[in-house]
């Protein structure tokens, strides 16, 4: 038995599993214009046809090789488990087919297959052992559609081959695709099985893939034809009820049916049976939490089954039931409406009608699942009419059965609250009843003493003594002893002081009479009391399952929404409904709970809490939606009408200021928001599942929502850069900058104006969330730079999710980080501007106008705020990142192992070398190095001809780097000043740590979490140096490669033009003002003019960046000492000639400058090989030598 209590919690715990990995289904595997891009790697079962030919296709070719492996690196462990989930149905299957053979073969001691269907728990377990099964591959197929199956399969084989067993040519054969195409379950919210659309043979031929027992399962469907295995006609005794009774029987012969189609497709006579006994008055049912089946249509295909269906479902029975059922609707809806009236339903009123009552429960229960199922929109054509007759001849209004399903949701909660009161407090209320049965005997006794002399009633010995006796019998009374020993002996009593109170002429004594009277109500109440067991919340759970809803009530979803919006105290009575929906999770749980799977017992509830609770959550946002719809107004009214308070006012204007009407506006707007707020806070705290729902929270948690999805809908639509700015002075980006900082500037002020009436912090909900949105689109965004993608982000949350905005039509972006931080890379794009390093600006290099200025990142500062920036920088760092491993792949990795530019590259430093040996011993003439240089210039021409684009690409975000860190900075010395003094300080203190530890192997380092913690707060403060950073390793060659960068630095040294070079310094005013124009100032000009410049701060930034990731701590003294030889050789050459220093002399003096000043390496090693007196040469030429 043990076994098959096995076979059924494994049985509910795959169901689960199944319906949690259909929701992590990756986009690529699914059958969408996304995974078109993959469909050469990813691939259904042909693929095993043609095995070898298509991998050496993907080997082969290089962008369908990445392709594979980021299919490799970021889905293996999800194919895995869904591996493992295809695997544990198909060993399910087999282990059954095992268990029943050993039960058949007299393998298990004790136990056959026929003492086990004789045992009422095992005829259960084992009829349910076959239907989750079989539920199990309708769940398949439905959620985790074949296609896909195959898709995921071919992937796991492809990129798990060192797991493979014997069983995986069987599992594949297993879940090969099937004909059925289920519809897309992401445009509907209820999930509906209809085979019919699959044609001929399904889904038994799906059924039969592994072969069952026959006499197994004809035992099965035997057994659930013609017993009530679970019992459950004791609880619904009513032949009306006999469907609802049996409706789990009913579904579970249902399923089974397709291991034995003949059945459905030959045996009229058992098919007219099974339909007449369970299907004669509903043909939508149930089959596995809230999974529906439409009768009319599964059944058409099937001949005998058809006709046993269409032989009860006539037209005219179809009328009388519908006729039956909108009278009960009428009845129920009254009969509970006046049992949930106020000061009705109590304690005293339920023990004494409590068999009335549960037969109300019974019948509006029955009512409601009749109305809920067959009332849904599940049809086809053929099916139509009969649901079109049924709203027609029901006069069917939603409204109406959503009143009877929060009235019947109440009353049950009503009765379990005090039945559970009852239960809990049991032996208290037993000994108050006895308490006061004795106070009112004893007071009876006292009045037949004679000795009251304030009432005269004649002295009656007799009576006195049969009352101490009464008193006695009750003192023996206890609830340990039998209950119907107890309960015989209180009818006895009651039927004694009814005697005594008719043959002993009391009732002419109105005081007696009394006392009497509230005796026997007493002892009435202790019979009730008696009769209150655990079996009562046992029947009253069963009666009131609501599993069949899990799907369907989500068609009441727009009535409850507007019922919340209407009357937001309602959502009292929503919670009753919550909680009713909450006991649907008893159905998966039970056999798990009863195995003792305790591990997933908590994973499954979890589950099935949390979607639930996201079903709960769906209902109640339309509160915070509300509110958040009046604070827009309010925001209007506060950002676009009132007018700010000065700090002093005239009296003649404070009319003009008061502004009565606009803030009798906000007041009303106000009170209307503080009224839904008092209607969710008037919920108390409810269990749904494992998960505590508290009211407060849920408020906070809609706010959130309501917030989040408003602020990134506002940067969405204004961080779009398409068109022109409407005033023509100003950029696009600055004008809707500008506009989208007001917009979050007005939503601030009025959040923080509404957070006292909501009972919220404000400020904080703003801030976590304004963050959360940020971090998560700055992770999207880079996540396009990542071989291994982030597929669960961190920020994301069910309970508040994140709003995913689809990209714009020709954009590379994902989102409006991306956008923004792409459009400012694309006005200060280094080929149509120059940037002037002394002024922190770009300038136009047409109009010479200023373009962007520090100024630029205080504007983003306002409208996306601290988070936004730090998200720039972010994503900038993963562009750089991204650009040096193109380098390091392209160059590095492949061009520089080759012998032949190892040895080219040694020879040019060896011959300049031994040039500058030779001359200086020599004293002899310098030759011409422009010659020498071009030779290898025009070599390494051919070698990775797009560095060029690189480097200016690493310079261009290493100065938008340099802006954010200084607008970081100032904010956080302006905002916080104590906290960047502090972290700063911290830095400071572990650095010379750091130090001491480098230089003394025994001293503490310190801890590596401390570092990564630390170094958030730097990057918030902008407390870093973002051109010392190391982005990737680089690795060896860098030899090799340095003097690389040297002949590449001398290739455009003739192009580069450095934005200083157009300024000078004016001592009287501080200010930078245009400079003279000389010879090379001329030709620096015309070098701009004619778009063939290259930025040369941009340029040297670029180049920095690319040196700091060799790790040798001299390479880029070593890169200036080879440089700076080069410059010097050029220079002694031109001297020699007696030629004035030229505009690659000139220039390549300040790109070495420009790499000294910017690393802060010292001087004196530039010095070293360039004598300080021709460094000022380059100056003393660009400033003084006329034209």
């Amino acid at each position: 038995m043990e076994r098959v209590l096995e076979f059924t919690s494994i049985g509910n715990a795959i169901i689960s599993e199944l319906l949690k990995i259909s929701e992590i289904i990756p986009d690529e595997f699914k059958i969408s214009e996304k995974s078109k891009k993959f469909s050469e790697v990813i691939m259904d079962f042909q693929y095993f046809k043609l095995m070898d030919k298509i991998d050496k296709k993907i080997e082969s070719d290089g962008n369908l090789l990445e392709l594979d492996e980021f299919i490799r690196d970021n889905y293996s462990r999800i194919l895995v488990r869904f591996y493992l989930a295809f695997e544990s149905i198909f060993e399910y299957a087999n282990n059954l087919n095992s268990l029943i053979n050993d039960l058949n073969e007299g393998e298990v001691i004790q136990e056959s297959l026929e003492t086990i269907f004789q045992d009422p728990e095992g005829c259960q377990l084992i009829c349910e052992s076959l239907y989750l099964y079989a539920v199990m591959l309708i769940v398949l197929d439905i959620h985790i559609p074949g296609p896909i199956r195959e898709r995921l399969l071919v992937a796991y084989y492809r990129y798990h081959s060192e797991n493979f067993d014997s069983s995986i040519d069987d599992i594949c054969k297993f879940c090969r695709s099937t004909s059925y195409n289920p519809p897309n379950l992401a445009h509907t919210s209820i999930v509906h099985f209809q085979p019919h659309t699959a044609g001929k043979g399904y889904p038994e031929n799906f059924f039969s893939r592994v072969q069952l027992d026959k006499t197994f399962v004809s035992m099965v469907i035997e057994t659930l034809k013609t017993e009530d295995i679970y019992h459950q006609m004791q609880k619904f005794p009513a032949a009306e009820h006999r469907t609802i009774a049996l409706a789990s029987q009913s579904a579970m012969l249902f399923a089974c049916l397709y291991f034995q189609t003949d059945t459905l497709m030959n045996q009229n006579s058992r098919m007219r049976e099974i339909c007449d006994k369970f299907f004669y008055n509903n043909w939508i049912i149930s089959l596995y939490m809230g999974l529906t089946v439409n009768l009319l249509d599964a059944w058409d295909g099937y001949k005998a089954a058809k006709s046993a269906l269409v032989n009860i479902l006539q037209p005219q029975m179809i009328r009388e039931i519908t006729t039956d059922n909108e009278l009960m609707m009428k009845k129920m809806i009254e009969s509970t409406g006046g049992l949930l009236k106020e000061g009705v339903m109590n304690e005293s009123f339920l023990m004494k009608n409590l068999p009335k009552i549960i037969k109300i429960v019974r019948e509006c229960n029955f009512c409601v699942r009749w109305w809920i199922l067959n009332s849904s929109e599940i049809y086809t054509k053929k099916s139509k009419p009969f649901h079109d007759l049924l709203k027609e001849v029901g006069n069917f209004k939603e409204e109406k059965l959503y009143e009877l399903i929060l009235n019947i949701s109440q009353l049950e909660l009503c009765i379990r609250d005090i039945v559970k009161d009852l239960l809990e407090n049991r032996e208290s209320k037993w000994t108050n009843y006895k308490t006061e049965v004795n106070e009112r005997l004893q007071g009876l006794i006292l009045l037949f003493s004679g000795e009251m002399t304030v009432i005269k009633i004649e002295k009656n010995d007799h009576l006195k003594a049969w009352f101490e006796e009464i008193i006695k019998e009750i003192a023996t009374l206890d609830l340990q002893q039998k209950p119907r020993a107890v309960e015989k002996k209180l009818i006895q009593l009651m039927q004694a002081v009814a005697e005594v109170q008719e043959y002993h002429n009391i009732q002419s004594n109105a005081l007696a009479k009394q006392r009497l009277d509230e005796v026997l109500s007493l002892l009435s109440n202790m019979i009730h009391l008696l009769n209150i067991k655990d079996s009562i919340l046992v029947d009253l759970q069963a009666i009131g399952d609501f599993s069949y809803a899990w799907y369907l009530i989500d068609e009441f979803t727009v009535i409850m929404q507007k019922s919340l919006q209407e009357h937001p105290s309602i959502l009292i009575r929503l919670r009753a409904l919550f909680i009713k929906m909450s006991s649907a999770l008893e159905i998966p749980l039970l056999r798990i709970n009863q195995c003792g799977g305790a591990e997933e017992l908590v994973s499954i509830t979890r589950y099935y809490s949390n979607e639930l609770v996201k079903y709960v959550r769906k209902i109640v946002q339309i509160i915070p939606h509300s509110i958040f719809n009046l604070l827009k107004s309010i925001i209007e009214l506060q950002t676009n009408h009132l007018k700010e308070l000065p700090e002093r006012l005239e009296k003649d204007k404070v009319r003009e200021f008061a502004q009565l009407d606009e803030r009798f506006k906000i007041a009303k707007l106000t009170f209307n928001i503080s009224v839904f707020t008092d209607g969710i806070l008037a919920m108390k705290k409810t269990l749904v599942g494992v998960i505590e729902l508290d009211p407060k929270q849920l408020l906070e948690d809609g706010i959130r929502m309501e917030l989040i999805n408003s602020v990134s809908l506002a940067f969405n639509e204004n961080l779009q850069f398409i068109g022109k700015s409407k005033n023509p002075k100003d950029l696009l980006v600055v004008e809707n900058l500008t506009k989208l900082s007001k917009i979050i500037d007005g939503y601030r002020r009025s959040f923080e104006y509404i957070q006292d009436y909501l009972n919220i912090n404000g400020l904080k909900i703003w801030q976590e969330e304004v963050m959360r949105l940020i971090n998560f689109n700055v992770e999207q965004e880079c996540n396009s730079f990542m071989r291994r993608k982030i597929q669960f982000s961190r920020y994301q949350s069910d309970a508040i999710p994140i709003p995913i905005h689809p990209p714009l039509q020709g954009d590379s972006s994902i989102n409006f980080i991306g956008r923004l931080g792409r459009e400012m890379l694309r006005i200060t794009e280094p080929k149509s501007t120059i940037y002037v390093d002394l002024l922190t600006s770009w300038f136009d290099v047409k109009s010479h106008q200023e373009i962007v200025n520090q100024k630029f990142t205080a504007k983003i500062n306002e409208s996306i705020e601290i988070y936004g920036l730090v998200g720039l920088d972010k994503l900038y760092s993963f562009m750089i990142s991204d650009h040096l491993e193109k380098i390091h792949r392209q160059l590095l990795k492949e061009t520089m192992k080759e012998k032949q530019w190892i040895e080219f590259f040694q020879k040019f430093s060896n011959d300049l070398g031994v040039r500058k040996t030779s001359n200086r011993d020599n004293n002899l003439k310098p030759e011409n190095p422009y010659k020498n240089y071009q030779i290898f210039i025009n070599k390494c021409s051919k070698l990775l001809p797009n560095i060029y684009q690189f480097i200016m690409c690493l310079g261009q975000k290493q100065i938008w780097r340099n802006h954010i860190a200084h607008e970081l900075t100032t904010t956080s010395r302006l905002n916080c000043r104590n906290l960047s003094d502090s972290i700063a300080a911290f830095n400071d203190a572990l650095l010379l740590e750091l130090r001491a530890f480098e230089l003394d192997n025994n001293k503490p380092r310190p801890n590596s979490q401390i570092l990564l913690d630390l170094n958030k707060y730097l990057e918030v403060t902008g407390q870093y140096k973002p051109i010392e950073k190391v982005y990737v390793k680089m690795g060896k060659n860098s030899n090799e490669f340095l003097t690389y960068l040297v002949i590449f630095c001398l290739t455009h040294l003739n192009h580069l033009a450095f934005g200083k070079n157009l300024l000078k310094y004016n001592k009287t005013s501080g200010h930078y003002s245009a400079a003279a124009v000389t010879k090379q100032r001329k030709i620096l000009l015309d070098l701009i003019n004619s778009s063939r410049y290259i930025d040369g701060h941009v340029f040297a930034l670029g180049l920095i960046t690319l040196m700091k990731q060799f790790h040798e701590n001299n390479y880029l003294q070593d890169f200036i000492e080879l440089f700076g030889s080069c410059v010097l050789e050029m220079m002694e050459f031109n001297l020699s000639t007696k030629n004035e220093l030229n505009l690659e002399i000139l220039n390549g003096i300040d790109l070495l400058e420009t790499i000294i000043n910017v690393t802060g390496i010292s001087r004196i090693i530039l010095e070293e090989i360039i004598p300080p007196e021709l460094l000022d040469q380059s100056d003393y030429i660009l400033s003084f030598n006329s034209i």
